[in-house]
């Protein structure tokens, strides 16, 4: 049988429900029927006589107890929700590392992404929603001078982003880096665990053009005198064509191999 349920609308914003969880509503609403009516009939008649006022009383105790009784049978649920209404808020993650100061056409990548935070586009979508500024490299800072710029650690700072999540839930995210990173977990193996879409703005107008990045190096940190000592070396590089480049191992700008 279906349970009788009652939607209300208190305002735009909030509803409340009402859902009686008796398989069997007819029946606690014919009991409500009689056990009203033989209250009504006990106080009414009664001997000896009672005074009006007292009679009035009793009625209204003995169908307060009556009403209770129905209630539990009923088993009624109430529901009510509100929505409150706000700006979607969003995280800007602005890399800081040492890439981003590369000139392109006369102008560096971090300057580019100034010119964006002063054009109307973005100005627009600072009016509409409420935004938190981030800068990472090696790190993830709330302040660009706090950044170590040595390394650009892109997958490391979506975790960071994702621990921010915790307490502050952010709806999307805007990433303003050249696209390199070359430190922490790859940022393609981390981004599903964000918990929100983040969208990528590559800085970068080199595509086309030479540029060449060392992305790690392997070396055993104990070694023996008089004995070889293997350094593996990870280059990666775009645009690079015939050009040829070396790669030398240095200590205090001398030259080991």
């Amino acid at each position: 049988m279906t349970r009788p349920v009652y939607n209300g609308v208190m305002d735009n914003n909030s509803t409340f429900d009402i859902e009686f969880l008796t398989s069997e509503p007819w029946l606690v609403g014919l009991a409500l029927v009689v056990l009203a009516g033989l209250t009504a009939y006990l106080y009414y008649r009664t001997e000896p006589p009672i005074p009006i006022y007292l009679r009035l009383i009793l009625i209204v105790l003995r169908s307060i107890a009556v009403l209770a009784i129905i209630l539990v049978l009923a088993e009624p649920i109430i529901q009510f929700s509100k929505i409150f209404d706000r700006k979607p808020r969003g995280a800007i993650l602005i890399d800081r590392s040492q890439s981003m100061d590369r000139e392109e056409s006369g102008k560096s990548r971090i300057a580019r992404v100034d010119s964006l935070f002063q054009g109307a586009e973005y100005l627009k979508l600072a009016d509409s929603a409420d935004l938190d500024i981030f800068y990472f490299g090696a790190n993830f800072k709330t302040d660009s001078k706090e950044v170590e710029a040595t390394e650009t650690a892109i997958g490391s700072s979506l975790l960071e982003l994702q621990k921010r999540q915790q307490s502050v839930q952010y709806d999307f995210g805007l990433l303003f880096s050249d696209g390199r990173s070359n430190s922490g977990p790859p940022p393609l193996d981390v981004a599903n665990v964000v918990g929100m879409p983040v969208h990528t703005i590559n800085m970068s107008q080199q595509s086309n053009r030479f540029d060449i990045a060392l992305t790690d190096v392997e070396v055993n940190p104990v070694l023996f005198v008089g004995q070889k000592s293997e350094i593996k070396v990870k280059v990666e590089w775009v645009g690079a064509g015939e050009q040829k480049f070396r790669v030398e191992a240095s200590r205090d700008r001398r030259s080991i191999d």
